[in-house]
């Protein structure tokens, strides 16, 4: 199964992740990237998913996982009930992942990526799906007896100031109190928002050709190792592993600690 990860940035723009990207750091996927360079049009299967929380833990759903796990999560960080309640989910799957990697492995920027990635001695991974939440509303028992107007647009700042979970939110925001008798405030997401990633592990190997022959690549996922820039004596210690093979497979583990919420189709993660 896949593994799904909502990153350390609980909510994100949408153009700020893109289907098909390599990334380094499952938990930071905007950090030490590649987005392949490619003007084939990635073919992509859209899905609505349910984000209602009242259902029977025994068979929850992809949604109601996400959106208890964003709860939780927020609830124990700043010692208050929190709830998320998005309007509306949706996921993005590339259609065949395995053809659009065989497609984009065989460009030049991305094999040295990938290839330098993996010499440094980084794990690769491979976004094939993301998930969004649409108007997504993050409530909290106030505190203090702050009004905040109605629906007015407020940056994330000031409504920091009586939300501290808003600095949690990589998006502008809304805000307000309903009445001045209502013990909840709570912002707003506006639109939609990427919360999750679903990826494939990159395995990559290091072969060896024939010494009596010169490298010769099988296929889309092995090439010619580069030496650019490595000495001779550099290059005598890396043996005769000329040869950089990739496959992708599920992602099997992953390191470190994390919060985790099992769904009918799998887990999600969300890093401790």
């Amino acid at each position: 199964m896949l593994a799904t990860v909502i990153p350390s940035s609980l909510l994100m723009q949408i153009d700020f992740l893109r289907l098909g990207r390599f990334i380094k750091n499952i938990d930071k996927p905007n950090d030490e990237y590649c987005d392949p360079q490619t003007s084939d049009a990635l073919k992509v299967i859209f899905k609505d998913f349910s984000t209602n929380t009242n259902q029977d833990s025994a068979k929850i759903d992809f949604g109601s996982g996400l959106s208890s796990l964003f709860s939780e999560r927020l609830s124990r960080q700043l010692q208050s009930q929190i709830e998320v309640a998005p309007e509306r989910g949706v996921s993005y799957e590339l259609e065949d992942s395995d053809a659009w990697f065989d497609k984009v492995v065989s460009l030049p920027d991305t094999r040295e990526w990938i290839e330098n990635a993996a010499l440094s001695g980084d794990r690769v991974y491979f976004i094939v799906g993301v998930q969004t939440l649409d108007e997504t509303r993050i409530a909290q028992k106030a505190t203090r007896k702050e009004h905040l107007g109605n629906e007015t647009n407020l940056s994330v700042a000031a409504v920091a100031a009586v939300m501290p979970f808003a600095e949690l939110v990589d998006v502008p925001t809304q805000g307000e109190q309903r009445n001045l008798g209502s013990d909840e405030i709570w912002i707003k997401a506006p639109s939609q928002q990427a919360c999750s990633i679903r990826c494939r592990e990159v395995k990559v190997r290091r072969l060896s050709s024939q010494p009596t022959e010169p490298p010769q690549p099988s296929n889309t996922r092995r090439w010619v190792r580069k030496r650019e820039g490595k000495s001779e004596e550099h290059a005598e210690d890396d043996g005769n592993e000329d040869l950089i093979e990739v496959d992708i497979q599920d992602v099997l583990e992953l390191s470190g600690k994390w919060d985790t919420r099992d769904f009918t189709e799998g887990t999600i993660y969300l890093q401790s």
